[in-house]
């Protein structure tokens, strides 16, 4: 945090030294070097209010009609670099979030230095996990939708891999949403994260440090496993995140269960240290905010797929990095994304190429009953054909305002056990367009996935459920 905030007080005792020499030698000298100061104050502001004074984007299906259609020839050649001078020109293959980055029209925003360059790189397949794809050429054709009374659909007859390997309409949206709700997992997946905030000023503070860890608890297709073992009865996932640093709230423990059936709430557990002893928080707000910040919302922690009207707003190609380098000085560093800059979290040229990717844009908007309308009216999902993630999304605030703009950074990592590879995250970015503040969370060192995990947290039946977390206190 120390370095990270050094060129701002440097800036700052520069202004302080310079004025005051001038003043001691001369008072006209001090007069100009006043008005000069001055002058840059003001611009400075002016620049803030600016970016305060513009007009909010509004949701328009329009402006998601214009992407590079997947079902064409036409493309992006490798090499290509997409710079603040030239984005124009390929804006049909950026995510509409990232438009509004480029055209400058908030606080956070695209500016011309190389740091900023997109390059473009060839699109690399994914190698699927072979059980999940002997699970969805055994299983694929089983599942179906089931509409609810609300409007939702939730689904029945899923087994395992892929619920709808080839979706098509009727439902489509619905049917690409649940492809990534049970999209390829590792059976455990061991994190390590730090996190940080950036405020409109510039100012950084890392809000916390630690290991998530991510359990697949049914529907598996890990050889030498069940499909459905008895210690995940009645749930999806779970994810574990046990905090290490900063020091007032280390040896904390947040779980998050995930029901197996969509129309429940997640459930979510608490293990406070100082208090010595666990609670469940409610997720059913959907608008709260967590961690003292808009950033982040019970909503986050709760996905509703079935309370949620789905609408495909179209199927096209855009550019997303979702195979990092290997380099480990880059890819575990601070060092391959932006930090104190106009757009935190974004991707430095050194921590890899963009790839075209095949996604389709999905629109979901909460139902009536569901608390989330409180807050949001639209979320704009991009899905990737090949690997069913999310490689972004848009919030819409409840008056139809761009609230935030979540980007998402992938590594393809193998996995010789279950003979393919998982897609791991890199790091998450979002930047909240209305209050002018960004989180990004990403990795911190090697990733372990399945029997690599770390020993006290390889066993989902004894680290994935509520009556695990307070062991912390061993």
């Amino acid at each position: 945090m120390t370095r990270m905030n050094q060129s701002s007080e440097r800036s700052v005792m520069f202004f302080q030294s310079d004025t005051s020499d001038a003043f001691d030698a001369h008072p006209h000298k001090a007069a100009v070097g006043f008005a000069c100061a001055l002058l840059i104050g003001l611009q400075v502001l002016f620049a803030e209010l600016s970016h305060a004074a513009v007009a909010p984007v509004l949701f328009d299906p329009a402006n998601y009609a214009s992407f590079a259609n997947s079902d064409s020839a036409e493309t992006i050649r490798p090499g290509t670099q997409i710079t603040l001078q030239n984005w124009q020109r390929y804006k049909n293959y950026l995510p509409f979030g990232i438009q509004v980055l480029y055209s400058s029209q908030y606080r956070w925003h695209v500016d011309s230095s190389p740091e900023f360059t997109i390059t473009v790189g060839p699109t690399v397949d994914y190698t699927w996990p072979r059980q999940y794809l002997e699970d969805t050429e055994k299983y694929g054709n089983q599942t179906r939708l089931i509409r609810l009374d609300s409007g939702g659909n939730t689904i029945e007859n899923y087994i395992a891999g892929l619920p709808f390997p080839i979706p098509a309409e009727p439902h489509l949206a619905d049917k690409v949403i649940y492809n990534a709700r049970y999209g390829p997992n590792p059976t455990v997946l061991w994190w390590p994260w730090t996190a940080f905030m950036v405020d409109r000023f510039l100012n950084i503070r890392i809000t916390s440090e630690g290991h998530a860890q991510f359990y697949r608890l049914s529907h598996l297709s890990t050889p030498s496993l069940p499909i459905n073992p008895d210690y995940g009865k009645g749930y999806l996932k779970s994810q574990r995140s046990d905090i290490t640093a900063p020091e007032d709230i280390k040896y904390a423990v947040d779980l998050i269960l995930q029901p197996d059936d969509p129309t429940k709430l997640s459930e979510r557990y608490i293990y406070v240290p100082q208090l010595r002893r666990s609670y469940r928080y409610s997720t059913a707000a959907r608008c709260t905010y967590q961690n003292n910040s808009s950033d982040t919302t019970t909503r986050e922690f709760s996905f509703d797929t079935a309370n949620v009207k789905n609408t495909l707003l179209g199927e096209g190609k855009i550019l997303a990095l979702e195979h990092a380098t290997a380099d480990p000085a880059v890819l575990y560093s601070l060092g391959g994304i932006h930090v104190k800059s106009s757009v935190p979290g974004w991707t430095k040229p050194a921590l890899g190429q963009w790839e075209v990717r095949n996604v389709y844009v999905i629109e979901s908007v909460f139902l009536r009953d569901n608390p989330a309308r409180k807050c949001l009216s639209h979320t704009v999902l991009y899905i990737d054909k090949d690997n069913w993630l999310p490689i972004g999304f848009e919030d819409y605030d409840a008056d139809g305002n761009l609230w935030k703009d979540y980007i998402f950074t992938y590594m393809e990592v193998g996995n010789r056990a279950q003979g393919g590879n998982f897609m791991i995250l890199h790091h998450q970015t979002v930047l909240n367009l209305k209050e002018t503040h960004a989180s990004v969370v990403t990795v911190a060192s090697v990733p372990k996935l399945d029997n690599d995990v770390p020993a006290e947290h390889r066993n989902a039946a004894n680290s994935a459920l509520p009556s695990s977390i307070m062991s912390v206190n061993r």
